[in-house]
């Protein structure tokens, strides 16, 4: 699996644009969907570009997917998915929450620069954007973007707000946004998703998983 454009090389890995929950009907942008959604949610390519976000071109004879992985870092469980991705010889993009940095985890940075990934921004907290003022969140973000490259994480100028919940990005900045094609029922605990995942993907999806429902015991390689 490799991207399209230079910023995304092989797979994403971070932040989820939506919450997950396990009953009632899901809204995006102030649309109700549909409750079948709730197993399988498909964000059409339309929507996307609807609000200037990136996403990859299809070419369908190739057979490759992106994954984003929701709400990190976290010291165990990112450490596990550099494992894995060396492993494979892949490189990621991680969206991360910088409240959820810890000192701790400058080894993690470092191993990420070190390995040849890279991070993006998925905010100062995981607070939805639609609660904040345009102010306070146009000043979150900026923050967000100073501390980690106080720490030397390898940023690029992507970001994805929490929940999808989509702000006008502040101008001269030079960001873009990123979101999903496809999110699957992870919130189910076991693996009998992820067979309906695969079976569900289309050629270049990006697809978003959630660091808090991922089991790696449950979920397997």
């Amino acid at each position: 699996m490799c991207g399209e454009p230079s910023f995304c090389p092989s797979f994403f890995a971070g932040g989820g644009p939506v919450p997950y929950p396990p009953s009632g009907t899901p809204k995006l942008w102030g649309c109700t969907l549909p409750a079948p959604a709730l197993r399988m949610w498909r964000l059409p390519r339309w929507a996307q570009a609807s609000v200037g976000a990136w996403y990859p071109a299809r070419f369908s004879h190739e057979r490759r997917f992106y994954l984003t992985l929701d709400d990190g870092p976290s010291g165990t469980l990112t450490h596990y998915l550099l494992d894995l991705l060396g492993e494979y010889g892949f490189r990621a993009t991680f969206f991360w929450v910088w409240s959820r940095f810890s000192e701790t985890y400058r080894d993690l940075i470092g191993r990420v620069r070190g390995e040849g990934h890279t991070v993006g921004l998925h905010g100062r907290t995981h607070l939805s954007p639609w609660r904040q003022t345009r102010t306070v969140w146009r000043s979150e973000l900026i923050h967000a973007a100073f501390f980690w490259k106080a720490v030397e994480a390898p940023l690029l100028p992507l970001y994805r707000p929490p929940y999808g919940h989509l702000r006008r990005l502040p101008g001269g900045v030079g960001w873009r946004l990123v979101f999903w094609d496809l999110m699957p029922p992870d919130y189910i605990r076991g693996t009998s998703w992820v067979q309906r995942l695969i079976g569900s993907l289309r050629p270049h999806d990006v697809v978003a998983v959630s660091y808090t429902h991922l089991r790696a015991h449950e979920t397997g390689r």
